[in-house]
């Protein structure tokens, strides 16, 4: 997988853009899944889809920068 890859070339952050990265359905595991790597997830939006549940499941997810 190529965050896995990013991750053993020591990236400090990845940044989630798109299109619009928020129309993935998995973008909180995605989120996750980079931050477990330790590499800092962050994502570019419109934040026209943001929602309250959204947004905590970001921040739960480990996401840093919105």
């Amino acid at each position: 997988m190529r965050i896995d890859k990013l991750a053993t070339l020591k990236t400090f952050a990845i940044t989630l853009t798109g299109g619009e990265p928020l129309l993935h359905p998995d973008i909180a595991e995605i989120i996750q899944y980079v931050q477990q790597t330790g590499v800092i997830p962050t994502i570019i939006t419109n934040g026209y889809l943001l929602t309250e549940k959204k947004i905590k499941a970001f921040n739960d997810a480990g996401l840093q920068e919105l």
